[in-house]
């Protein structure tokens, strides 16, 4: 969410945590409660971005799904484990194109740009186009 209470976060860190409240938020929940999750993802670091390589890290889907369902997701176990696959294969996506280049890269680009680098990656549609276009603070005319 760019707004000035992020604050502390770098520009790629504020990205990846709105590109995980997006998968979140896409299956049946709020953006808000998708964004607090994702919140909660990084800052216990279950995804994360290597400092050194600039990979995104996360030791596995089944660390994805504990933390969410650890965190009561509303949605259920079913929708977790959906939810926890999409992110994890696409993290590995995005590493494939150059992890945290990938997200600085996203975070400088036009809609339609976003729209072209996002629909390729696992689990990405147009609702979750939508959400992370809100979160980044883009308008969607």
């Amino acid at each position: 969410m760019n707004d000035a209470s992020v604050g502390a976060q770098s520009s790629v860190e504020q990205v990846l945590i709105d590109l995980l409240a997006s998968f979140l938020a896409t299956n049946g929940v709020s953006v808000a409660t998708g964004f607090s999750f994702s919140q909660k993802l990084f800052d216990s670091r279950v995804v994360s971005i290597e400092k050194d390589s600039g990979l995104l890290i996360s030791s596995s889907e089944d660390a994805i799904f504990a933390a969410i369902t650890s965190g009561a997701y509303p949605r259920g176990h079913y929708v977790s484990r959906l939810v926890a696959n999409r992110i994890f294969r696409s993290l590995e996506q995005i590493n494939s194109q150059g992890g945290s280049a990938f997200l600085r890269q996203l975070s400088a680009s036009s809609k339609s740009e976003i729209r072209s680098q996002l629909l390729p990656l696992y689990g990405v549609g147009d609702k979750f186009i939508s959400s992370y276009l809100l979160l980044a603070g883009i308008e969607e005319s």
